[in-house]
């Protein structure tokens, strides 16, 4: 219940610093307040039942789509309400999903969801087993093993559910690419400790 719905952006762990989400709220918020006729910021339940001005279509927007496992998430919990099901099946309302860049294998898992979204990408990342890292993938895998050898314990090794996204942004490194580049593994220093430089 209610019109308004949840917070967009918290501050990770409880503490003050936001992720990229920051970022994308910012841009939302600005093409909100220039065309307020036509989008409203998260809306609650009630403000979507308004029978006076209805919303046609629900768009989650992202900076970067890596395994689809949060998005998915957040399609399940609209699915799990039985009005949105109801909508769904009679066309009265659509689900969009838009990023800046996404996974091909994200973009798949999302597109396979039950509400049907339609998904917007403008770059599809690569990642170590596309053709842009043919030559070299057997040595970054070689590296990559090398360096977690000591530990052996590092689920992102290879990237959240080992997805291998070869992508860096400037104000972030996505845990979708191997931990080489943004995590310390026991004392092994990552390439790059917080965001990548500009000159990358």
């Amino acid at each position: 219940i209610g019109r308004k719905g949840r917070t967009p952006v918290r501050p990770i762990r409880g503490g003050v610093r936001v992720g990229s989400e920051g970022f994308i709220a910012n841009l939302i918020a600005q093409a909100t307040a220039s065309h307020a006729n036509v989008f409203v910021n998260t809306p609650g339940p009630d403000r979507i039942r308004n029978k006076r001005k209805p919303i046609s279509s629900i768009a989650i927007v992202s900076d970067f789509i890596g395994s689809g496992r949060r998005v998915s998430s957040m399609l399940d919990k609209f699915w799990s309400v039985k009005s949105v099901r109801a909508w769904v099946s009679l066309g009265l309302i659509d689900f969009f999903v838009i990023s800046a860049v996404s996974t091909t294998e994200g973009r798949n898992e999302i597109e396979r969801h039950k509400t049907k979204p339609k998904v917007r990408t403008q770059h599809i990342a690569p990642s170590l087993d596309s053709a842009m890292f043919k030559h070299s993938s057997a040595d970054w895998e070689r590296l990559i093993q090398k360096v977690n050898a000591p530990t052996q314990d590092d689920e992102y090794q290879f990237g959240f559910e080992d997805s291998a996204a070869m992508i860096l942004f400037n104000y972030k490194i996505p845990n979708n690419a191997p931990s080489i580049l943004w995590k310390n593994v026991g004392a092994i220093k990552p390439l790059y400790c917080g965001a990548a430089p500009d000159e990358l």
